[in-house]
């Protein structure tokens, strides 16, 4: 699996993510298990809360919440913090079966314009009018197909965060473009701050997957 760059983080991000992280930890000490893994999605095994994440599987202590990647891969501190804030976050909201772009995020017209340069834009320059280069790029990270747009897919990121990938096939005169989607409620499980840090991270993988 392509390693996820976006979520690597710089010394000075993971210098703020630091405190963050462990602010994070003391609140889910303070939530019932019962009710953290309604809320997330996650499952409870041989006494640790696990999840899958980024097409991988996760291990949290049910004690003190650090996380460690069942493969024993090393992870980033931002892949913690996305992890974190998701649980904390979380609050058992169902999926509207409604998608939206992430300018119509809360906030997101914020974000939007460099949202849209690091991470549909970068797979629509990467990938140009190579329709079946993208589309094979999708499936070999984990994507299933969906019908929108001229080649979609949806992409797991975690238990109740999922991206569609839509592909807009260009002409001589147009080129080809790309949008993220997400579903409506998608901000009952994560920031949108942290959802733009998401997407460029999948971004990475699916153009490393190419």
């Amino acid at each position: 699996m392509a390693e996820i760059q976006a979520l690597k983080g710089n010394e000075r991000t993971n210098d703020r993510l630091i405190p963050d992280n462990e602010r994070m930890r003391k609140q889910l000490k303070l939530i019932p298990m019962e009710d953290l893994l309604k809320k997330s999605g996650a499952t409870f095994r041989n006494n640790k809360l696990v999840i899958d994440a980024f097409f991988k599987e996760f291990e949290i202590d049910q004690e003190t919440f650090k996380i460690k990647n069942s493969r024993e891969d090393p992870e980033s501190i931002m892949v913690r913090s996305i992890i974190l804030s998701y649980l904390t976050t979380s609050d058992a909201t169902p999926a509207s079966e409604q998608l939206i772009s992430f300018r119509e995020l809360p906030d997101g017209s914020n974000y939007c314009h460099a949202f849209e340069g690091y991470a549909p834009g970068r797979i629509a320059r990467h990938f140009r009018q190579d329709a079946e280069k993208f589309s094979k790029a999708c499936l070999k990270t984990g994507g299933i197909p969906v019908n929108i747009g001229d080649i979609a897919f949806n992409f797991n990121i975690l238990p109740r965060i999922g991206i569609t990938v839509v592909y807009f096939h260009g002409d001589e005169t147009f080129n080809s473009s790309v949008s993220f989607l997400f579903d409506s409620n998608v901000c009952h499980y994560m920031v949108t701050a942290g959802l733009a840090s998401i997407g460029a991270a999948l971004t990475d993988i699916i153009i490393n997957n190419s």
